[in-house]
């Protein structure tokens, strides 16, 4: 029987490419960056890879999923990161950054997630959760409120900019808690808040497309 963890992250996998495909067309219309669905593709993968994880079921495959996400993440705050500085150089910067965290993490930081009534948790170093709460909030939340203007004043909705971002800040909230929560409760919580924020953004990205005034 497949755990819920396992179809947690499948579902938010499938949300995030999908979200990120939503932004097909404004893409091709010069509303928003391609840096920008690309970030979503990366964390997308990252999901997928933890539903792989859990399904393998060992403690080693678990751990190396867990890394794997890290870094595909990493790659994704390196597409973001174009979309809120516009900086090529930067960019360069933050993919060597996010080589260097990922030694670290490797090294001396090595995942050690597990398994708790069929939720991952994932368990993770103080240091390395406090280092991924300020990629979260620093980079891809200034970024996501950056697109919601975007989207709101480009399509001529601009009211509709406020619940775009709303949206996007309790997700990114939630985002920052879930690497260093350890118990069932908070891991559930913030992950289900992560799911529903993006479904209703990917509704909204979906519909809004379709509409201009």
């Amino acid at each position: 029987m497949l755990s819920l963890g396992f179809v947690s992250f499948l579902v938010g996998g499938c949300i995030f490419l999908l979200y990120a495909f939503s932004f097909r067309a404004y893409v091709q219309r010069k509303i928003v960056s391609g840096w920008y669905p690309l970030a979503f593709y990366f964390l997308g993968a990252a999901f997928l890879s933890w539903s792989v994880g859990m399904l393998a079921g060992s403690v080693t495959s678990l751990a190396l999923s867990v890394l794997a996400g890290n870094v595909l993440i990493l790659l994704g705050t390196a597409s973001i990161s174009l979309v809120l500085f516009n900086n090529k150089a930067l960019a360069s910067f933050t993919v060597l950054a996010a080589i260097a965290f990922s030694i670290l993490r490797a090294v001396y930081f090595f995942p050690t997630p597990f398994i708790q009534g069929g939720i991952l948790i994932f368990n993770t170093q103080a240091a390395v959760a406090v280092a991924y709460a300020l990629v979260f909030i620093c980079v891809w939340l200034p970024a996501n409120l950056k697109v919601g203007t975007q989207l709101g004043n480009r399509t001529g909705f601009p009211d509709f900019a406020f619940l775009l971002k709303t949206l996007f800040a309790i997700s990114t909230f939630a985002a920052a808690v879930l690497p260093a929560a350890k118990t069932l409760p908070v891991v559930a919580g913030a992950f289900a808040t992560i799911v529903v924020c993006y479904g209703a953004l990917l509704a909204a990205t979906f519909s809004l497309r379709n509409f201009k005034r």
